[in-house]
């Protein structure tokens, strides 16, 4: 079932957007959900390197420590993505 993750990334990627106005950004600061601050959603990222880059950029505007791994984790994984098109082409 896909709907979940849809609208997970509908839901970082305006968290996102919200960033780029001052006032939203620090009001995020103090109330983004938890669960986008833990490994609630961990098993959505797997599959999904946008998803996990755009939470990495989201946790880094916010301020949010470690923040930069999930950035890192989202490389790795379009990298292997793109490894794996590579081999089947």
């Amino acid at each position: 079932d896909h709907c979940p993750q849809r609208l997970l990334r509908h839901v970082i990627r305006c968290y996102l957007r919200l960033t780029e106005h001052p006032r939203a950004k620090d009001a995020l600061k103090q109330c983004l959900p938890n669960e986008l601050k833990n490994n609630t959603f961990a098993a959505y990222f797997k599959d999904d390197a946008n998803m996990c880059k755009w939470l990495g950029q989201l946790l880094t505007a916010v301020e949010v420590p470690g923040a930069h791994q999930l950035i890192e984790l989202a490389q790795k994984q379009q990298a292997a993505q793109q490894q794996a098109q590579q081999q089947h082409a």
